[in-house]
């Protein structure tokens, strides 16, 4: 089963975050979470997409530290906007983390002039490699067919394959949208189904127009303080039950 294809109703997440019917039914009423698009339905009837229950939980979380439901409204409003922004491109986590890396490696190139790849990163180069062991891309149009072409970037350790569109999608969004958005989009939309042996919590905290900022660790010394939610455990708690 693969709960991102999936609705759910009310009980249904409450049976997967262990959080009480009314308390759901009041956050869906006060638009807190937000039912799926044709999710239809009144009451028990409507259906939310998964997301919506991975953000009942995180909410649940925070909950337990005092926030009340202001707080909560602008945490969800905080995920929704990162998700209504991804949803005007019509890209997914995975288009998403291609395009960081196609923006990524265009930094490099322009900073540099080139962009040098270790060969062992390509284990059956159709590149010519240098006397120190390495690809170097001296145009832009070579980096797109290296990342195209190339074993490393092909790997299944990816998960997707760079096409046109991410390279389009990559010169049209900026990058600083693309840095403010994609966290909360990778922790809203994580599902873990297999324990992790080392965590890697998220920090929330309010920042001083009241909005929250979801930050890891390296970023988390702008807050005098914070939460810290080991999200991988929290939602590895919800879809290993699914």
């Amino acid at each position: 089963m693969n709960p991102s294809k999936l609705h759910f109703t009310r009980q249904q997440i409450s049976e997967l975050t262990g959080i009480d019917d009314s308390t759901l039914n009041y956050w869906a009423r006060e638009g807190i979470l937000r039912p799926a698009s044709g999710g239809g339905g009144k009451g028990q009837h409507r259906r939310f997409p998964f997301t919506e229950v991975n953000l009942a939980a995180i909410l649940n979380e925070v909950r337990q530290f005092g926030a009340a439901l202001p707080a909560l409204r602008a945490l969800a409003d905080t995920f929704h906007a990162s998700l209504d922004w991804a949803d005007q491109f019509a890209a997914s986590r995975e288009d998403l983390r291609l395009i960081r890396m196609i923006q990524d490696n265009r930094g490099k190139f322009e900073r540099n002039g080139q962009l040098t790849v270790r060969s062992g990163d390509d284990p059956d180069p159709v590149w010519p490699i240098n006397s120190e062991g390495a690809i170097v891309l001296g145009s832009w149009d070579e980096v797109v067919d290296f990342m195209k072409r190339s074993a490393y970037y092909r790997s299944d350790t990816l998960g997707a394959f760079f096409q046109d569109h991410h390279f389009e999608l990559a010169s049209r969004i900026p990058s600083v949208d693309l840095e403010q958005h994609f966290g909360n989009i990778r922790r809203i939309t994580d599902i873990t189904t297999e324990p992790r042996e080392h965590p890697f919590p998220a920090y929330f905290y309010r920042d001083a127009d009241g909005g929250w900022k979801i930050v890891a660790l390296s970023d988390a010394a702008a807050a005098r303080s914070f939460i810290a939610i080991d999200l991988d455990r929290l939602t590895y708690e919800i879809w290993s039950k699914a």
